[in-house]
């Protein structure tokens, strides 16, 4: 299943769009497959004159698969930074929540490390301070993946001075972690980078003796991960 306006749209085809459209193609007409339309297509393959003209025509900026995920989240996961721009600037909503994860736009961009779209999102309204299904906030998921500047743009931007906001680095995630807890617990996973993570955030003021309702602190949680010594000395 895919119709020939689900093919012009990936192949970026405005041309054979407007055609198509002429002669009364459905704009709104899903995949068999993957149940989407023309426009999600587009910002899944970067096709951004077939956006503008889809858009031009009718078509949805907040274009949603089956999953929850929109037409935003798509092109953040695949760090469509120029794709991102084009459907803000027509209106679709930066912070909308969709997936399983219940994760908003900015939130998949932390996890794959798109930095560009991360601090484009985030600029045009993002929220940093949403949980989803999992629990953790962007910072919490950069701290998770290793992005190191992505963490370093977002405390940087709404946590330092002269920002009132004193948040982002020690608010909990829905299990009651801080990031820098975040950090010792998936340690392990990317250690050159959690640990880069671990020493921005607490140069950002970060609470080493900031305790969970179990009193456990991020000494506690890197002892139990068998978090290396360099970085147990910081805390």
């Amino acid at each position: 299943g895919q119709t020939p306006l689900h093919i012009a749209a990936i192949k970026n085809k405005p041309a054979n769009i407007g055609v198509l459209l002429a002669f009364r193609a459905k704009i709104h007409a899903k995949t068999q497959k993957e149940k989407v339309d023309a426009l999600y297509l587009a910002c899944a393959h970067d096709s951004r004159d077939a956006i503008k003209q889809l858009v031009a025509k009718g078509g949805k900026p907040d274009s949603t698969a089956p999953n929850g995920w929109t037409a935003v989240h798509v092109a953040a996961i695949n760090g469509r930074d120029n794709v991102v721009r084009l459907l803000l600037e027509r209106g679709a909503d930066c912070d909308a929540v969709g997936g399983v994860l219940e994760e908003n736009a900015l939130q998949w961009a932390c996890r794959q490390g798109r930095s560009s779209c991360a601090v484009l999102l985030r600029e045009s309204g993002g929220d940093p301070t949403h949980r989803g299904k999992e629990g953790g906030t962007a910072v919490h998921l950069c701290c998770r993946y290793g992005q190191v500047a992505i963490l370093a743009f977002l405390i940087a931007r709404d946590d330092a001075p002269p920002s009132v906001q004193r948040g982002l680095v020690d608010l909990p995630d829905g299990n009651g972690m801080t990031p820098l807890m975040g950090c010792c617990e998936w340690y392990w996973s990317r250690p050159k980078k959690a640990l880069d993570c671990l020493r921005l955030l607490l140069a950002f003021g970060a609470s080493a003796t900031f305790a969970d309702k179990s009193q456990r602190t991020p000494l506690h949680v890197a002892a139990k991960r068998g978090v290396e010594a360099k970085a147990l000395e910081l805390l």
